[in-house]
């Protein structure tokens, strides 16, 4: 049988093995294909022989390691196996190609090395001054590498400088967006105000879109009454019920502060309610110490909440021993599986997007794998994991002026400064120390083209990411695509709203 299985197949034996990675849900087996990033259903031999072809095995002497195998399988469940592979294979999938590498950030032949992006979004640093002192702060001692709070804000002159660099390198942007970060940005209100009449009246009619993110410990009448006239669109910082904001975001006292921020909301609303409506947006950050059942329970049942967008996240543990020194019940851990399958049992009956809460917390992968582009094969080389060109969706600019990647890296890699623009020298080094570090181990991984890893996750050493990191994102992807599977089994249409949202 060895024999007849081996003139069965095309001769694979110096080809490498396919980056695909099997799976299956409790009704189906699948093949993930990464080079054409398809998802195909295969019969139970075939999944059995791909995972041999998988771990090395060219497909004759996997077949007749499969009739070895005690697997059930007989001779003929073996060859068709082979043929539906050889058909599959000949439909573009299981190819052994990979790409030759990374992008490069400049391309080859570039005659000048000069690094112009076109700019989408521009942050603004106003001060290092915050009210308040949460214990999961970026800027707390459980990330030490990052720098400590202080007195120190953005000059008039700076914030100008950076505003004209923007506007002059985002001339193609229809709305070029302008935003504001500490520290607490209210706390500088006089610069932000500059900024907002400044860049209006750079702009000559172009529509500037300004945002801010706050703890909303600052937002009194009079400060909501000139952010309304500025048209800003604002993200307010509510963790959940009073236990759990209270549990992390504290004055620097130490006084709760969750009572006060939503007296501030509620008269916001009632002043201005349209404009609470079309403007103002909640971001929740999760910890262990939060009630994940109560805060879903809360942010559905308060009508502060009912309009505008709700972001929801957890603490972010990037350089930090915050969860090593934080770490969670098994409760906790069970209610995100409960809320999970309540979101999925949503999808399942048909009944469209889940509430606001379930959907910030679980819709963003399946959204990813039910839009996902499918291909011929890879490209010579793939683009950068999930990292942003530096300077151009983003150019965080911190209070002395420097350029930086984006403000969720901590100030080690500027880019650049209100003197002298971005420095394509520092730009490109920071690209291509990346490549460098992750060219092979990118090329040769099947879950690269839902890699989500950047320059933020990078190590604290340098630009190599933990190997961790790249294991928890390939075991959190093999969940997505066995939930997204599940679900379509269900139901087929179950993801069909998502057509028409908006991925920025």
């Amino acid at each position: 049988m060895s024999s007849s299985i081996a003139t069965d197949v095309k001769d694979q034996s110096s080809e490498q093995a396919p980056l695909v990675y099997p799976f299956k849900t409790r009704k189906q087996n699948y093949i993930y294909d990464a080079a054409t990033n398809r998802i195909v259903i295969v019969s139970r031999p075939l999944w059995l022989l791909i995972h041999l072809i998988r771990d090395g095995f060219d497909p004759s002497s996997a077949g007749v390691k499969l009739q070895g195998r005690s697997r059930g399988l007989t001779p003929l469940e073996v060859s068709r196996a082979i043929r539906d592979y050889n058909s599959l294979r000949s439909d573009g999938l299981f190819s052994s190609s990979r790409a030759e590498g990374l992008r490069d950030l400049l391309p080859s032949g570039h005659s000048d090395k000069t690094y112009k992006p076109q700019m989408r979004q521009l942050i603004l640093e106003l001060t290092e001054e915050c009210n308040m002192r949460c214990k999961y702060c970026a800027y707390s001692d459980y990330y030490p590498n990052n720098r400590d709070y202080s007195g120190t804000v953005m000059t008039e002159d700076v914030a100008h400088a950076a505003i004209d660099y923007f506007l002059d390198n985002s001339s193609q942007e229809e709305q070029p967006s302008i935003t504001f970060y500490g520290g607490e940005p209210l706390l500088n209100m006089r610069l932000l105000s500059s900024c907002v009449d400044y860049s209006r009246t750079k702009l000559k009619g172009r529509n500037p879109r300004f945002q801010l993110t706050t703890n909303g410990l600052a937002l009194t009448p009079k400060v909501s009454r000139e952010l309304v006239d500025m048209d800003m669109n604002m993200l307010v910082s509510v963790d959940g019920p009073r236990e759990a904001h209270d549990s992390n975001r504290l004055t620097k006292s130490g006084i709760g502060t969750f009572d006060k921020v939503m007296e501030n909301l509620r008269s916001l609303r009632e002043l201005h309610t349209d404009y609470y409506c079309s403007h103002i947006g909640i971001t929740s950050v999760l910890s262990p110490y939060t009630d994940i059942i109560l805060a879903h329970e809360f942010f559905t049942a308060d009508e502060l909440f009912s309009t505008g967008i709700l972001q929801v996240s957890f603490v972010n543990g990037l350089h930090s021993d915050y969860w090593s020194k934080n770490q969670p019940s098994e409760e906790w851990w069970d209610s995100i599986e409960i809320l999970r399958a309540e979101y999925y049992e949503c999808l399942v009956r048909g009944n469209g997007p889940a509430d606001k809460f379930l959907t910030a917390l679980f819709q963003k992968d399946l959204l990813r794998l039910y839009r996902r582009d499918t291909y011929r094969r890879f490209p010579q080389r793939l683009p950068l994991n999930g990292c942003c060109e530096p300077g151009a969706r983003r150019l965080y600019v911190d209070v002395s002026g420097r350029y930086h990647l984006c403000e969720r890296i901590n100030q080690t890699m500027p880019i650049g400064s209100v003197e002298n623009g971005i420095d394509s020298s520092l730009a490109d080094a920071v690209w291509s120390d990346y490549v460098k570090t992750h060219q092979d181990k990118c090329c040769d991984c099947w879950g690269s083209r839902f890699c989500t890893r950047c320059f933020a996750r990078a190590g604290e050493g340098g630009m190599d990411v933990p190997e961790k990191q790249c294991h928890g994102h390939l075991k959190s992807l093999e969940r997505q695509l066995v939930d997204y599977c599940e679900i379509a089994e269900l139901n087929p249409l179950a993801f069909s709203f998502m057509d028409t949202i908006v991925i920025a």
